[in-house]
Order: structure tokens, then sequence, then C-alpha cells
């Protein structure tokens, strides 16, 4: 796939894995959109290093568990960079908690890993005229 001016969300794009599929898209001159919850200084630090490669990054804060939250960073990167072509979606949410509190932590993982999946690709309230990012990459790290 040629991905030359290509613009790409990486949920999770500051760390990891994420940083590394960010740096990688962009060394093949994509656009990307390096997407963060809670790490903000590591999504700077990626975009600036992506920025290297003579090619826009730009870091979006969202909680890709919330449907709102990613109807705004699609929206945030079609302003800021005309469209979207590609998906990664790499966001997880890991707590180490005990066995006594598993409970707890099941709902909000789950939402984090499976619900952002169907709403990053197009299951989230959209206006008619926006098509869904293709392709669509699904994976994540815990």
């Amino acid at each position: 796939m040629e991905l030359q001016g290509k613009v790409a969300i990486v949920t999770g794009g500051g760390t990891g894995i994420g940083k590394e599929i960010s740096k990688l898209l962009a060394a093949a001159g994509a656009h990307v959109v390096v997407n963060y919850s809670r790490s903000e200084a590591d999504a700077i630090a990626t975009a600036k290093e992506i920025e290297t490669n003579h090619v826009p990054a730009l870091p979006i804060k969202a909680d890709v568990s919330s449907a709102a939250e990613v109807v705004a960073m699609v929206e945030q990167t079609e302003r800021a960079l005309g469209r979207l072509d590609v998906l990664v979606n790499n966001a997880g949410y890991t707590k180490f908690i005990s066995i006594k509190a598993s409970t707890a932590c099941p709902k909000r993982t789950g939402s984090a890993h499976l619900t952002s999946m169907s709403r990053e690709s197009g299951s989230a309230p959209r206006p008619p005229y926006r098509p869904c990012a293709e392709p669509v990459v699904v994976l994540s790290s815990m």
C-alpha cells in the first residue's frame, strides 16, 4: 500500500508499539496523528521525532473508550490534515490489580480494547459524508 501523503491515526501512538508504528508510517511518508490519553509528553515527543521525516505529525488527546472523544479526534484530524486514510487501533488499557479486585477491571479494559475498535472503524455516530478509514489495523499490547 502506498502511504505517501496518506493520513493515519495511531491510537496509543506515543509509546511502545504504537510509537514504533507511528514512526514507520511517517518514514513511509504518511501524515500521522499520535493519539494519547494520558501520555501527553510522550505523544508530543513522538510527534516531534516523526516530523524529522518532513511529514506532519499531530498529537491529539482522546480516550478511545469514549465515543464522543473518538468523533472529536476524527473531526480534528480532518480539519488539520484534510482527511483520514488509515486507522491503527493500538490503544489499550492495563491496570495491575489483585485477583480479589479483578471483577472491577474488565468493564474499563474491555471498553478500551473492544469498543474503541468499533467506534473508530465506523460505528461511532458520524456524518454520512465521512467514510470509514481504510485500512483499519486492530492490535493491542498489555
